[in-house]
């Protein structure tokens, strides 16, 4: 194993013994204190010798100077014993060993001495201080007057300076010591100062290097030297916290960028063959988010079967060329599916002969990448295979590219094309909108019309949407999508119309009648206006339908149309509901007598004559009015007023028009009364039906009943049949209640007949909505069957109304029904308009006059000259003759005077119940005549 260079420098420093920085700094403090202090002392002590022996010197000099001139005098005045006694004056001052006073020739005139040894005196003759260690010897000549008349030699000993020196050596030496002591004691504490700070930087140190938490922080220190340091190691704290966070938001962004771009990082050992993953790189492959570690076999377990062998052989192929960078893409395992991965790397590291080692680099999940090229592949192909045209617009609306349906719709080639404006936008007008809309909501959609390249003109619908680099910026790019759509607008138009209008009249329908008529009410109530609408019902139009066909009915629908149309404002909206039902809007009124002008005038019209097929038909109108707002404020209402208008003036004559009002509307409140409960009536059992008799007017005994119809009904009363009966035919129930009629009076017919009044007839009412149904005659058949009854003894009473609608269809019924044997008779004879012609034609037995004639014979000439020309026709068409309405002798009489058959009225019966009926027959009978 290869060592570190550093290691053997290392180990030497690890055997150098460790010496304290506490121990080096006291030792160095004390060491300086006791320098400082000798040196202090000595200098001290320096000073101290030299001052003193200083004073010492001058003090023996000026004892010596006191002597010198006291022996002076003396020996001016030649007193030896005065010299002696001065002399001897020196035993005051016992430091003072020796003196000798001499003569002007150096012979010695006194000599005092204090225990000392002379030996070691010096020989000196001239004034002079001289100092050795053990005496001072001072010289002095002694003169007087300036005249030297003597020598003075003073020795002191130096015994006071000795022992000063020695009190201050002791003295020094304890304060040294106490010196010692307290500079030991104060650098200890010093050292402390120093060292505690540094011992908790150390360990402060320790617990850095421990806890790897580069964050905190050194406390300050009051040892500014200290606090520099703590300063300089938190700015290097700082400095590595700072490169550590920097350090670990670079690897934090080189995470986020790989886990961004999905990447992870891998590294493979070529020596061992194991393969690093990072968490990054793992949690691609569903196996957790940590760190792995995987051998060959396990990797290649993970590649998709499909890609092993491409996977291993461009491995091999990569290590034996040498190449540099490694990039491969194949399919891995993820747990339960397959993701798409992209390896590339390289080489990172080589031995020393060049072999690779290591392999390094990232993984990157492309899965996504490969549906986004597969779908880029799939618009590719949709761009170019669409049916609908796209083009690419740089943001001066020139052409970037197109799609082959672009040339196909239009006709212009790429090359035609590119870097030129889009032909269709020249033809838009608004074109700064249009930019407005594309940079505010990057979207515009219309329908336009253009020319291709032959100029054949079509309709197309164009999307603008716009490409923005960002929602700051305008766009860079526009997308036109458009579609030829000529064709669908053609279908939509056609779908409009036939969703709106009717095909047959080309009138609106009632779709657009609705929304025109809402739109219509709107636009008056915001502009306070008045409008109405006419509701119109062509009378008679099922006749013309039933009895010329439906070609000819529509024809009529058509030609009423037209003049509809031809009598209002363009304005105005004509529209046909259903069937004959038709509907006029008058907006803007503002006059009702506009609306009256203009009911007037269709009414007018319609009374002429239509052509149809060569032949004449006369209908006429019924028409009702509503006016907003009087008669209603929404359409629903102002609909049903007109309706109910309308039905008042079809029940009234018909061929005229009505105004809505409020009496209108309570005889419709009690038609749509009658309706509803006459739907019950017939299964509550409320319908009855009554017999008139119809007596033999030469013997006045009874030849049959007449079945009359009333209705009781518990709230409303009797209802006449003049009421319920158009309702019944109306709403379709006719074809119910004639049946019930029917049934009853035949039923109760056949039990007269097996009481054995075995030739009594039953005349039975036919409505005019029951004899146009085409199966009437197949109805009757049933019914006779059913019931086993004979034919002959039922009379069906029409009226004359109903035989005249439609002659040539009701004589080939007429004939079918007198085939089946019934006895036919036209009732209310003399009030319609009948054709002689056609009544000699028709297969009819009886002529019933009408009761308005039977009333005013007494009084009125021409009723009584109608009444015995209509008994008079009958005869001479070998038709019998019932008059209806018979009250009075006279008119009795009348009708016998003139031959008529048959009487029938009050004169001998009102309507009576099957009961009383029984009992008018026990009387009224041919047997009751014969008894």
């Amino acid at each position: 194993m290869v060592s570190h260079p550093n290691d053997s420098g290392q180990q030497e420093d690890k055997k150098q013994p460790k010496r304290s920085l506490r121990g080096k700094l006291t030792i160095s403090l004390i060491i300086s204190s006791i320098i400082i202090l000798l040196l202090t002392f000595a200098g001290f002590v320096m000073y101290d010798k030299t001052t003193h022996r200083t004073d010492y010197i001058n003090e023996i000099d000026a004892i010596s100077l006191a002597i010198s001139n006291n022996s002076g005098i003396a020996l001016a005045e030649n007193n030896h014993q005065m010299a002696i006694t001065v002399l001897e004056s020196l035993k005051y001052h016992p430091n003072i060993r020796y003196a000798r006073l001499s003569d002007n020739d150096h012979n010695d005139i006194e000599t005092y001495v204090n225990n000392w040894n002379i030996n070691s005196l010096s020989e000196n003759k001239q004034p002079a201080v001289i100092i050795n260690n053990d005496a001072i010897e001072i010289f002095k000549d002694v003169t007087v007057n300036d005249f030297i008349i003597g020598y003075l030699h003073v020795v002191a000993d130096t015994e006071e300076l000795q022992s000063r020196q020695f009190e201050f050596i002791y003295i020094g030496g304890a304060l040294l010591l106490l010196a010692i002591i307290i500079s030991a004691v104060m650098s200890s504490n010093i050292v402390t100062s120093v060292t505690k700070p540094l011992y908790n930087l150390a360990t402060f140190s320790r617990q850095i290097t421990r806890d790897k938490d580069y964050d905190q922080r050194a406390p300050a220190s009051k040892v500014r030297e200290i606090d520099t340091l703590v300063s300089s190691i938190n700015g290097m704290l700082g400095a590595i916290s700072g490169a550590q966070n920097a350090l670990k938001e670079s690897k934090e962004r080189l995470s986020l960028a790989l886990k961004g771009a999905g990447e992870g990082l891998w590294d493979l050992n070529l020596d061992t063959q194991k393969l690093f993953l990072d968490k990054h790189s793992t949690a691609v492959l569903a196996m957790g988010d940590e760190d792995v570690l995987l051998s060959m076999r396990q990797l290649v377990e993970k590649i998709h079967p499909g890609d092993r062998a491409r996977f291993s052989e461009y491995s091999r192929a990569f290590i034996a060329n040498n190449q540099k960078h490694f990039n491969i893409e194949f399919r891995a395992n993820a747990d339960t599916h397959w993701v798409w991965l992209r390896l590339t790397g390289e080489i990172s590291r080589w031995d020393e002969n060049q072999v690779p080692q290591r392999l390094t680099g990232t993984l990157l999940d492309i899965t996504k990448q490969r549906e986004t090229q597969a779908q880029v592949a799939l618009y590719a192909s949709v761009f170019d295979n669409t049916n609908d045209a796209i083009a690419i617009l740089d943001a001066h609306y020139n052409v970037v590219a197109i799609n082959m349906a672009f040339t196909d719709i239009t006709q212009y080639s790429v090359l035609e094309m590119k870097g030129k404006p889009l032909p269709v936008l020249s033809q838009l007008m608004n074109r700064d909108e249009i930019e407005t809309q594309l940079n505010t909501s990057g979207h515009w959609q219309g329908e336009v019309s253009d020319h291709r390249k032959d100029g054949f003109q079509y309709v197309l619908e164009l999307a603008l949407n716009a490409v923005k680099p960002s929602d700051e910026q305008d766009f860079n790019y526009v997308v036109a999508v458009f579609s030829d759509i000529t064709q669908r607008k053609k279908t939509q138009d056609e779908l409009f119309y036939m969703a709106n209008y009717d095909p047959l009249t080309k009138l609106a329908n009632r779709a657009m009648f609705n929304n025109s008529f809402s739109h219509a009410i709107t636009n008056a109530r915001r502009n306070e206006q008045t409008l109405a609408i006419l509701f119109i019902d062509l009378d008679k139009f099922k006749l013309v339908n039933d009895t010329l066909g439906h070609n000819v009915g529509d024809e009529l629908l058509i030609q009423s149309a037209k003049r509809l149309k031809s009598h209002v404002r363009k304005t105005d909206i004509v529209s046909r509901l259903s069937g004959d039902e038709f509907t006029i809007i008058l907006d803007n009124i503002t006059d009702v007598s506009q609306v009256q002008t203009i009911a007037t005038k269709i009414q007018q019209d319609f009374q002429r004559d239509f052509k149809l097929n060569d032949q004449l038909a006369n209908i006429g109108t019924s028409i009702g009015i509503a006016i907003y707002p009087g008669d209603g404020t929404d359409a629903d209402s102002l609909l049903k007023n007109a309706d109910t208008a309308m039905y008042y003036a079809k029940t009234n004559g018909r061929n005229n028009f009505h105004f809505f009002s409020s009496s209108i509307n309570e005889q419709a409140e009690r038609r749509n009364l009658v309706e509803l409960e006459l739907r019950e009536a017939i299964k509550r059992k409320e319908i009855e039906v009554l017999y008139q008799p119809k007596m033999i007017a030469s013997s006045e005994i009874v030849y049959g009943f007449e079945a009359l119809v009333r209705w009781h009904h518990p709230t409303m009363g009797l209802v006449s049949p003049d009421e319920f009966i158009p309702v019944a035919e109306e709403v379709g129930i006719i074809r119910d209640l004639g049946q019930y009629i029917f049934r009853t009076a035949t039923t109760q017919l056949i039990h007269w007949h097996s009481l054995g009044y075995d030739n009594i007839h039953m005349a039975v009412n036919v409505s005019a909505r029951e004899f146009q149904l085409s199966d009437y005659p197949l109805e009757l058949a049933k019914l006779i069957e059913e019931i086993d009854i004979k034919p002959h003894f039922i009379e069906l009473e029409l009226t004359e109304s109903i035989v005249m609608d439609d002659p040539e269809k009701m004589t080939l019924m007429l004939d079918v029904i007198k085939n089946l044997g019934f006895s036919l008779s036209i009732d209310d004879f003399g009030t319609g308009y009948s054709s002689l012609s056609y009544l000699q034609r028709l297969p009819v037995d009886v002529l019933k006059v009408d009761q308005s004639f039977v009333r005013e014979i007494e009084h009125n000439p021409n009723s009584k000259a109608i009444a015995k020309a209509i008994v008079s026709m009958a005869h001479s068409l070998n038709l019998r003759v019932v008059a209806e309405g018979v009250e009075t002798e006279a008119q009795l009489e009348f009708f016998k005077d003139n031959n008529c058959e048959l009487i029938q009225g009050y004169y001998f019966s009102k309507p009576l119940s099957k009961g009383e009926a029984r009992k008018f027959l026990h009387q009224h009978s041919a047997a009751a005549h014969k008894h």
